[in-house]
């Protein structure tokens, strides 16, 4: 199984490169982690059924994610976080089609 956690500390709106092809524009739906998030799951769910484990982790509310929490709050990656398998895949937008790509190739290795 694959694991792709979204670490968000709320601030300033992430990119809207983080839409789907999809998407018409900047909206709430686009700009807003938690429901990117949202959108994503759904996305390899239906992709990758039961093959795929997607998180939203809000930093202020969930204290697991204190090296996250860090590293955003340091500014070395800025919010939100993506991490795959435990490894920071993007940083400052959910680049939802890249993320389908690099869950194929893991689970085709």
């Amino acid at each position: 199984m694959v694991t792709v956690r979204i670490y968000h500390l709320p601030g300033p709106v992430m990119a809207c490169d983080a839409c789907l092809s999809s998407c018409p524009g900047r909206n709430s739906e686009c700009t807003d982690p938690s429901e990117a998030t949202k959108r994503l799951k759904d996305l390899l769910d239906t992709t990758f059924p039961g093959e795929v484990s997607v998180e939203y982790i809000d930093l202020y509310q969930r204290p697991e994610g204190r090296e996250e929490d860090m590293l955003i709050s340091s500014r070395m990656y800025p919010s939100p976080l993506v991490k795959i398998d435990g490894k920071i895949a993007f940083s400052g937008h959910i680049p939802v089609e890249a993320i389908m790509d690099m869950v194929r190739e893991i689970l085709q290795a």
